[in-house]
């Protein structure tokens, strides 16, 4: 399911970050003539406890400590040059210098240069003054290994395998920021340019990133930061290896952008709603424009003049592959065109917002006009008002002519195809005969988006057809009428998906996949629905159909069940008028479940769960 699975992270253990600290003791230290309340972190030199009245402590999401401190605690020489406020320690090599505020160290006379976050400062503890610097950069540089344990904040500093300095790129860094709204962008500050990799899972609104030859030099190799907000659940990271994998957890589906900055040794991920199509319609008895998609967005409203013309730049939101849109001559009231396009930010605005910035020009003759937004669900309505002429119901109402779509992601500009077609009012279906009954089945994923690929080469896309064909065998060997959303190694659009099954008149849409996380160790099966209530379209309820498939299933295959999940946000779940229910068959990022998925067995006792499941549903809500 999950497309990051190609770099699964071995993490053991992730514990909440930002909670953590509140309940460590701390000390208190003047950092530049600030005062801090600072948590401690405890020590160890060759696993030997260090207790000291100058502890080290965590700053800017670094473990600073005293250099003497710990180069005497390795039986090394320390002694100051008050001249030139240095520290110089022997090694069995040489001597290595440090200086207050200096970027650059020198190690048996040659300089190192030190990264922004790694240059000595000096902490005054109770009036007395140490020089203190990050333990990992000071290991580094000592030719030692640093160890990290998350759980009361420990770390550790013995012999390593090489006297050489680390060249791989630091991660600094992770913190969220927000441009001129309140929706958040995460930026992510490294040592060095950026290599990396971002992939966006949109069926469980997840964004991975891989960045190549990189340690996390922050607080701890792993970690995540919970977070309160409107889009954003969580951000995971980890270490794996010579990578950094980091997870962005969604609340609902958005267009990510990454931005690199700073000579690309910052890179900004930023969220923007989709703008879907400008069309004309009938409001409040009105003329008016509607802009679909724009969900949470602000906006500004700018008239200007010679020529009269308005302008609309909604924030937060973007078209896909950032197309600028055609003029669209279409007339209301006394505008006469309309442009679209993807605004770049002028001084007016933070240099990172995303702007859709739409352009009303008006009619030359023009008089006393003015426009009126109103924001109705996830649209907005855009109102003009002044001298008009005449637009009749029937001209709205032609097969929408008038509208202007944009293509979704990797997808040509098809205007036939992608034209989101009203849904048709569904009445509850009473049916006497499996043939009556019309099930969709849906195997995730297919030919250009494999879906999850795991460390032995096994694609999702795969996995899922092979299952979903078997499950149609059983299906028609019971009489039942059965769609197949696709049958071979072919691309289906996700969002085309539901459209199909609705015009198809399906009572019944299930979606096959297999699963991944970053933990390897979840594991098992689970079933995801979204409620009824969570989308207008649905007109009977969801969970029985989830719940008996997730029993039928986990009986077959015996394997573990996560339960039944609620999803309101998923796509192939939310946009089918018909009762859905998406299955994950396993974990591919688990080593067991992995080897189970790939079992001949397993498939087919996961199809026939599969088909059990939906004939339990067929009885239970038909009667036969």
């Amino acid at each position: 399911m999950r497309k990051f699975i190609i770099f699964i992270l071995a993490i053991l253990l992730i514990l909440p970050y930002q909670n953590a600290s509140a309940k460590m003791p701390t000390v208190d230290v003047e950092i530049k003539g600030e005062k801090n309340s600072l948590t401690i972190a405890n020590i160890e030199v060759d696993k030997r406890v260090v207790v000291t009245h100058t502890p080290a402590f965590i700053y800017n999401d670094r473990t600073f400590v005293p250099i003497r401190l710990v180069a005497e605690n390795l039986g090394k020489e320390v002694s100051w040059i008050e001249k030139t406020n240095t520290a110089v320690i022997k090694t069995d090599t040489g001597e290595v210098e440090f200086s207050i505020d200096k970027d650059i160290c020198i190690k048996n006379g040659k300089e190192i240069k030190l990264d922004e976050d790694s240059i000595p400062m000096l902490a005054v503890y109770d009036g007395e003054g140490k020089t203190v610097l990050p333990l990992r950069a000071l290991a580094e540089i000592l030719g030692y290994e640093v160890g990290w344990q998350y759980e009361g904040r420990k770390v550790s500093i013995g012999l390593g395998k090489t006297d050489l300095i680390d060249d791989s790129n630091k991660i600094t860094d992770i913190k969220i920021e927000n441009g001129s709204t309140k929706l958040e962008q995460i930026v992510i500050n490294a040592s060095e340019k950026l290599d990396y990799e971002l992939f966006k899972d949109i069926d469980h609104n997840e964004v991975a990133i891989r960045i190549k030859n990189a340690k996390i030099a922050i607080n701890s190799e792993i970690g995540k930061i919970d977070l309160d907000s409107e889009l954003l659940n969580h951000i995971e990271y980890a270490q794996d290896n010579e990578d950094v994998k980091i997870l962005i957890s969604l609340k609902r589906d958005i267009v990510v952008k990454d931005i690199l900055s700073n000579k690309d040794k910052q890179l900004r991920i930023c969220f923007t709603n989709k703008v879907t199509s400008i069309s004309p319609i009938m409001y409040k008895e009105k003329q008016a424009i509607l802009v679909s998609g724009v969900k949470s967005s602000e906006y500004n409203i700018i008239k200007l003049s010679n020529p009269l013309r308005y302008v609309i730049d909604i924030k937060d939101a973007s078209f896909y592959k950032d197309s600028d849109l055609d003029k669209l001559y279409f007339s209301i009231g006394f505008i006469k065109s309309i442009r679209a396009s993807q605004f770049v930010p002028d001084k007016n605005y933070s240099k990172n917002d995303q702007i859709v910035r739409i352009v009303l020009d008006a009619k030359d003759n023009a008089k006393d006009t003015s426009i009126k937004v109103e924001k109705e669900g996830d649209d907005l309505v855009i109102i003009p008002s002044g001298n008009t002429d005449v637009l009749s119901d029937s001209n709205l109402n032609e097969d929408l002519g008038y509208s202007v779509l944009i293509p979704h992601e990797n997808d040509t500009l098809d205007e036939e195809e992608h034209i989101m077609k009203p849904a048709i009012f569904r009445e509850p279906k009473y049916a006497k005969s499996p043939q009556e009954i019309i099930i969709m089945i849906d195997a995730g994923h297919g030919g250009k988006d494999p879906g999850a690929i795991a460390k032995n080469g096994l694609k999702e896309k795969d996995f899922n057809i092979d299952v979903a064909l078997r499950v149609e065998e059983k299906l028609k060997a019971d009489n039942f009428t059965v769609l197949m959303m696709r049958r071979d190694d072919t691309s289906v659009d996700i969002y085309k998906r539901p459209e199909i099954a609705n015009e198809k008149l399906a009572d019944i849409f299930v979606s096959i996949h297999a699963n991944s996380a970053l933990s390897t160790k979840a594991h098992g099966i689970e079933v995801l629905y979204a409620p009824k209530t969570s989308s207008n379209l649905k007109y009977e309820e969801q969970k029985p159909l989830a719940s008996a498939i997730n029993e039928a299933v986990k009986r077959t295959t015996g394997m573990h069940s996560r339960g039944v999940i609620k999803k309101p946000n998923l796509i192939v779940l939310k946009n089918t008028q018909m009762v859905a229910a998406l299955i994950e068959c396993g974990f591919m990022s688990n080593p067991n479940d992995l080897e189970t998925l790939m079992q001949e067995s397993y498939k087919e006792q996961c199809a026939e769960g599969i088909y059990q499941g939906i004939r339990q549903y067929v009885l239970e809500r038909y009667g036969f």
